[in-house]
């Protein structure tokens, strides 16, 4: 019983993570790796942040909060910066990093934000672009069989002992 739980839940686990990585959300929950330290203050290089959907008519002054950026140096990424203040006549937010506390370039149209920062998980993002890289990749691989095949000798040792404890209490 306790296997069929463990295999289950990689099972959920896994499925959870392969519906978040095409469909980039779940239950209106979107999680983003970090890959800068603008937010330091608040979360680092390498943290996942996850962001809720939400109304902009929502957002308070503070906030954080992740949006497409408008900006001709990153123009299409995600950023995930704190609220200074909101226009909600113009729709337009002005946001800034809390590291350097200085205004981001672009204001930030309403129809740009994806969502209000909630909590983050720290340094799992480095393991997602270790991933990405061919070397980190492999290397993962090989930790993942290196487990798997020791598991594998573990079971087979308690079989071998097991029987051999079987083997000369018969002999007795």
């Amino acid at each position: 019983l306790k296997q069929v739980i463990i295999f289950l839940m990689i099972n959920v686990f896994i499925f959870t993570l392969c519906y978040i990585h095409i469909n980039n959300t779940l239950f209106g929950y979107k999680p983003y790796i970090v890959l800068s330290n603008s937010m330091e203050n608040i979360f680092k290089a390498g943290d996942i942040v996850v962001i809720k959907e939400i109304n902009p008519y929502e957002l308070n002054n503070g906030d954080v909060i992740s949006f497409i950026s408008e900006d001709e140096n990153s123009k299409g990424e995600i950023i995930t910066h704190k609220i200074r203040t909101i226009d909600f006549k113009n729709k337009k937010i002005i946001t800034y990093g809390t590291k350097n506390n200085i205004n981001d370039k672009k204001e930030v149209s309403f129809n740009n934000v994806t969502g209000k920062y909630i909590f983050k998980i720290p340094f799992v993002g480095n393991l997602f672009i270790l991933l990405k890289s061919k070397i980190g990749f492999i290397f993962i691989v090989l930790i993942i069989c290196l487990i798997f095949n020791v598991f594998i000798l573990m079971k087979s040792l308690c079989k071998y002992f097991k029987l051999k404890k079987k083997i000369l209490i018969n002999d007795n």
